[in-house]
């Protein structure tokens, strides 16, 4: 007797299958599908299957509607219709738009009602139909078709966007980067669509070919997210961009690359810079470039909200490495309400051998004097703070944050050492003097001492610590009688040991 194949599928719940099927479809939707896409193969097993692929929002939390140039089948083009129609009538909100034009082509190989040379317009096709049902919009302008459908964009589109993206890549020949650059700023004079985007709130603006991202003409004053860590500003950009945002920012990254300061005439706007208050600014991320070449913006950006801070050193032209005192007058305004505070090497030099039982860390050695004190004595506040490799805590800092005197609020440290247990030393002291202040871990008397005082230090309840491989058996014998107190039972101490070598 000829054997019949059994659907034991029909026995699966849908949310069984659709468990299954996750595992076979990518999160991303593609817009038109391409042949061989895991939906088209399985929407067409059955009909079942087919209205649980449409009907699962988890197939189609982003929907990329991809451009391809210069030809697409109908076929695809209606499938993908159908798809966008389903989720529109589902009231699902399109989470992400990629307008980049692509150079792929869609290859048939089959005769007939496949074969077709129907063109694929970015702006009809692909912008306007997704356009009151985007809330992500992904903007790569790097070749001319994409730049003429995004100045294509009318008034009153995306409605309801609320997050942007804008990438201005490195192109590969000087010449088309220019005139990429030449076109972008001839249209962007006459372009002012993202003004009429009231939902907009959060933005990524990558610009690398030289173009001032004001000319955007974006709605800064609304933006309470921004991220331009890959956009170099010079520090006279940075703090237009900074006051365009100052009335709503929450959330800020910029890169600023410093030059020395020339000599020039009086009248030069330039060569001063107007106090900015982002009096909402909460967390900032700033990649200082050469930054001791010209400090002059630090006093003039008043940070009266500032809560967490993150600093990355990238140096260009100068070797001296950190120079700490010249951010005492950047944290001047934020002495009573910062957080955390940290310190980076950027681009981070990492590990050389990340295999080797010691890795090779390096590093690009600090002046030998660093003005911690000074600094310290700012952030009463502070709770968690970072220091890049390379700067150590010195004698006259670590007693006094010890004794409480300097930082009575820091609770975590992630720090180097070439000794290794004089930070050990640290946390014993501090963790001693608090517990005899409390009579407990925990308990609130050390919160009313503070209040009353000023100076009673909190417990030191978290450390990292990178020290040389060559301190391995004194720190570990240190690590042991410390936890083994009662001060410091509670103190996470996450100690990495390496070879530390000089990079000059």
């Amino acid at each position: 007797m000829p054997r019949t194949s059994t659907d034991y599928t029909q026995y699966l719940s849908d949310e069984l299958l659709v468990s299954i099927f996750s595992n076979l479809i990518s999160s991303i939707a593609i817009l038109p599908p391409a042949f061989g896409d895991s939906r088209l193969q399985l929407m067409a097993v059955s009909q079942r299957w087919k209205y649980i692929i449409l009907g699962s929002s988890t197939f189609w939390d982003t929907i990329v509607k991809l451009p391809r140039s210069p030809e697409v089948c109908p076929q695809l083009s209606e499938i993908s219709e159908q798809w966008l129609r389903k989720r529109w009538n589902d009231g699902h909100i399109l989470s992400s738009f990629l307008l980049q034009p692509s150079q792929d082509f869609v290859h048939i190989n089959q005769p007939g009602p496949w074969d077709c040379t129907e063109r694929f317009r970015i702006v009809e096709d692909g912008i306007l139909p997704m356009a009151g049902h985007t809330t992500v919009l992904y903007c790569t302008l790097s070749t001319k078709d994409g730049i003429d459908a995004f100045f294509s964009i009318p008034s009153g589109s995306f409605k309801f966007l609320e997050r942007l993206s804008i990438s201005v890549p490195v192109l590969p020949t000087r010449a088309l980067a220019h005139a990429t650059a030449a076109t972008l700023t001839e249209g962007l004079d006459h372009f002012d669509a993202f003004h009429r985007w009231p939902r907009l709130r959060s933005a990524v603006i990558s610009i690398m070919n030289g173009i001032n991202p004001l000319a955007f003409k974006l709605p800064w004053y609304q933006f309470t997210e921004l991220d331009m860590l890959h956009t170099i500003l010079s520090p006279y950009l940075f703090m237009q961009v900074l006051s365009s945002c100052a009335p709503s920012l929450k959330d800020g990254s910029f890169a600023i690359r410093f030059e020395e300061i020339v000599p020039s005439t009086a009248s030069s706007r330039k060569d001063t810079f107007d106090i900015v208050k982002p009096r909402f600014l909460q967390n900032l991320r700033l990649r200082l470039i050469d930054p001791t070449l010209d400090t002059r913006i630090f006093p003039r950006i008043h940070l009266t909200a500032l809560s967490h801070l993150r600093i990355e050193l990238v140096q260009d032209r100068l070797k001296e490495g950190w120079t700490m005192p010249i951010y005492k007058k950047l944290l001047s305004k934020s002495s009573n309400v910062l957080k955390s505070l940290g310190f980076w090497d950027a681009p981070f030099r990492g590990y050389r051998d990340e295999e080797a039982e010691y890795p090779t860390l390096i590093y690009t050695p600090s002046s030998s004097h660093q003005d911690l004190d000074e600094l310290f004595a700012i952030l009463p506040n502070l709770q968690h703070l970072h220091l890049p490799i390379g700067v150590y805590i010195q004698k006259s800092a670590a007693d006094k944050i010890a004794q409480g005197t300097l930082l009575p609020s820091l609770t975590s440290l992630d720090t180097s050492s070439t000794v290794g247990v004089d930070i050990l030393g640290i946390v014993e002291r501090r963790n001693e003097l608090a517990y005899h202040l409390t009579g407990s871990i925990g308990s609130s008397k050390l919160d009313h001492a503070r209040a009353a005082t000023g100076i009673y230090p909190t417990f030191i309840s978290r450390v990292l610590l990178l020290t040389p491989s060559s301190n391995f058996l004194r720190v570990e014998r240190a690590k042991r009688f410390l936890l083994s107190s009662s001060s410091s039972q509670r103190t996470a101490l996450d100690i990495q040991y390496a070879n530390f070598q000089v990079s000059l």
